[in-house]
């Protein structure tokens, strides 16, 4: 039973952990045996190691987040919008969206729409930048040559795509490359980091700055 209809919480908190304590099997099965019914199907279906544990790992870190707005994750109806994005809708001012790559768990909570992204920064591919980009995000990419400064910049412009893409609600039901999200977006607000060889970025309608948290072992 859903015991929550209203959160009174202003700003956006954002979470980033490792996930590498999951390679223990006793503590994978700890975590796994803690998931609703529906998440650990999801694992189920996983075949790579790797994702089971970023799909664990990324539960755990929202349930920890949530939790320290004082909303109990385990008590919420969770529900899958048409494009795939868990949701709250019964509980009004509360958004949230995880994601997660290599090692690395993302997790952003807000009181307005809110998505996020993280990836590996990886040498950069001009060929998935030509479908993906818009001319104008396209051209910043190319004018700046090859090497780690375009690799980082791929990844900045791709990370705010996906989480704004993400915030709207559609995901990449909304054809990537026709929306610009490089050197800025219309009304939303992207808060970003680069740490550990990652890419971080939340994109939010709040304008308030966010805290951001590291959480040690999920």
């Amino acid at each position: 039973m859903n015991i929550f209809t209203c959160v009174f919480v202003v700003g956006t908190s954002i979470f980033i952990t490792g996930i590498e304590y999951l390679k223990n099997e006793a503590s994978y099965r700890e975590a796994f045996d803690s998931l609703p019914e529906f998440r650990k199907e999801k694992a189920r279906k996983m075949v790579q190691e790797r994702s089971k544990r970023e799909c664990v790992g990324a539960w755990i870190l929202l349930r920890k987040a949530l939790s320290s707005w004082g909303v109990c994750l385990d008590e919420l109806q969770v529900k899958v919008n048409a494009f795939g994005k868990p949701e709250v809708p019964d509980v009004d001012n509360l958004f949230f969206n995880f994601s997660h790559s290599g090692e690395r768990v993302l997790c952003c909570i807000s009181e307005r729409s809110v998505g996020c992204d993280v990836e590996q920064i990886k040498p950069s591919r001009l060929k998935v930048a030509r479908a993906a980009f818009s001319p104008t995000e396209y051209e910043y990419l190319e004018a700046v040559p090859e090497g780690e400064d375009r690799d980082d910049l791929f990844f900045r412009i791709w990370t705010r795509k996906e989480s704004y893409l993400k915030a709207i609600g559609t995901g990449f039901g909304t054809e990537p490359a026709k929306i610009t999200v490089w050197p800025q977006a219309g009304r939303m607000h992207f808060y970003e980091k680069k740490l550990d060889g990652y890419r971080f970025c939340c994109c939010a309608e709040s304008e308030a700055e966010p805290d951001w948290n590291e959480v040690k072992d999920g």
